[in-house]
């Protein structure tokens, strides 16, 4: 698919040009605002209790606001309710003719409470410097000085964090451990045995010495882990949990959760729990079916079946679809159980094929990635099959001569088994299911400048985050839930793309 549209989505993505601050004083004593919720804040209380106001005046319509969505969400997590709660967003919407925030809230994941302005609302942009463009931000200190910012800041919440740091004000909170993520790893092939790494934060005011950390798995308590060490406000401490043993066919879930800090209660409970799950799907049949999305220029599109030694088992090479006009669809046997495939799509142009879909002999989708911004695509298969001839699946033949399933689960639903983590041999996405934070660590043999979007169903770019040490971490506590894709890029387009699920 050629780009033509540079110019044009350039324009629609940048944020205005920033103009000179202005300053002032306001009184928000007895002053309150309702979000679209019915949720009523008292300004004047939140002031009194030494918190910084960020206001954003916005409306549905303005692209440089809405992608200043992710740096807000960056204040919302580390310094709001979640995170130190030195900050307070208040997103004000001054287009009384639209009828879609609440729309917009649940498109973009806006965590922070949002007003519909109108007359009646008690802090308007007019008792500012306001002087009609949006996004128009004022951050207003505890006692009642504001400077403003006329200008989108993307992801980027530093030009508004710049300003609060003028309040001069300190996170009452001294202990406070969060809990990041729960990591999983998934393998080709599966085991029924796996390990959960568990990332602790310490966003207290002191060094955080001991935590303990209740971890759960479906639902049941397996361990309560007593952590010690010496983690300064701002680390992030890794700890292994318990291996946890998989005993069923479907999607196993780790929940842990904080319970105390320094040996007393956490002064911040919001921000104690993460989820992380696991999937196991297991097949009898060897038989699939790929359904290669063509663009409008076939003549680009190729594609590969591998065996893990590498060897090519099935492949098409650019141009030998020149001239299709419906997608291709290809159907394999694969070879043997107990193995994995990978299967690669290419794009000789480099500027993106249309995508890929694989199905099993019984029609149910393994492999879905159908981005126009996928130029390599890699999904691992699993096959495995019934090695001790009760009619049931195995993860893997050699555990013990018992199945990994249930005598509740019988072997026609079981599908080739997929590990979602695409284009391993270029990034890797985790933990996938994601609850707070996705992270993505990248070969380091890319070159060029690398950068890693996230992009939504609808193909817009919700964040762009660039690379340290090879890795980068995306908060995801505020976006809503559903699929994404997780695009890799350097000075010369996509690399890779990944799809991920965020809880």
């Amino acid at each position: 698919m050629k780009k033509i549209y540079y110019v044009l989505a350039l324009a629609l993505m940048l944020p205005f040009m920033a103009t000179n601050a202005a300053t002032g004083t306001i009184d928000l004593s007895g002053r309150s605002l309702t979000a679209i919720d019915g949720q009523v804040y008292d300004l004047g209380q939140l002031q009194a209790d030494n918190t910084i106001l960020i206001f954003d005046f916005w409306a549905t319509w303005c692209g440089p606001c809405l992608s200043s969505i992710p740096g807000l969400d960056e204040i919302w997590v580390d310094h709001g309710p979640l995170g130190d709660q030195t900050y307070m967003i208040f997103s004000i919407e001054t287009d009384q003719a639209t009828t879609n925030e609440q729309e917009i809230i649940d498109a973009y994941g806006i965590p922070n409470p949002v007003i519909i302005g109108d007359n009646n609302t008690s802090v308007k942009s007019n008792e500012f410097a306001y002087t009609g463009s949006i996004p128009y931000f004022t951050v207003v200190c505890p006692d009642g000085s504001w400077e403003d910012r006329t200008g989108g800041i993307g992801t980027d919440p530093t030009p508004l964090l710049n300003i609060g740091n003028g309040c001069g004000v300190t996170s009452s909170i001294v202990n406070d451990a969060r809990m990041l993520n729960v990591n999983v790893t998934q393998e080709c092939p599966e085991t029924n045995t796996w390990v959960p790494s568990l990332e602790i934060k310490n966003i207290g005011s002191t060094n955080l010495t001991s935590a303990s950390v209740e971890v759960m798995v479906d639902g049941v308590v397996t361990e309560t882990i007593e952590w010690t060490g010496d983690l300064a406000s701002g680390g992030v401490e890794t700890v292994d949990a318990s291996a946890v043993v998989f005993n069923g066919v479907g999607t196993q879930t780790v929940e842990a959760e904080i319970t105390s800090a320094n040996g007393g209660a956490d002064d911040n409970t919001l921000n104690n729990g993460a989820t992380g799950t696991k999937s196991y799907a297991i097949s009898e049949s060897l038989d699939i079916e790929i359904e290669l999305i063509l663009t409008s220029y076939p003549e680009e599109t190729g594609y590969a079946i591998k065996d893990e030694s590498g060897t090519v088992l099935s492949s098409a090479v650019a141009g030998d679809y020149a001239g299709a006009t419906a997608n291709e669809i290809i159907t394999f046997t694969l070879p043997s159980f107990d193995a994995c495939y990978t299967i690669d799509l290419t794009d000789s142009f480099g500027d993106g094929s249309g995508g890929i879909i694989v199905r099993n002999a019984a029609g149910d989708v393994l492999v879905e990635n159908t981005s126009a911004y996928t130029t390599l695509s890699v999904n691992k298969l699993y096959a495995s099959e019934d090695s001790d001839g009760d009619g049931f699946t195995d993860v893997v033949e050699d555990l013990s001569g018992s199945d990994k399933s249930d005598a509740n689960n019988t072997p026609e639903n079981y599908n080739v088994g997929i590990v979602d983590v695409e284009n391993v041999s270029l990034f890797n996405t985790y933990p996938n299911p994601a609850i707070n934070e996705l992270n993505v660590e990248v070969n380091t043999s890319l070159s060029g400048t690398i950068s890693v979007e996230l992009v939504d169903v609808l193909g817009r770019v919700v964040k762009t985050n660039t690379l340290t040490n090879d890795k980068t971490t995306f908060n995801t506590s505020a976006l809503t839930q559903g699929i994404y894709l997780v695009n890799v890029k350097n000075n010369e387009g996509t690399l890779a793309t990944s799809k991920v699920m965020i809880k």
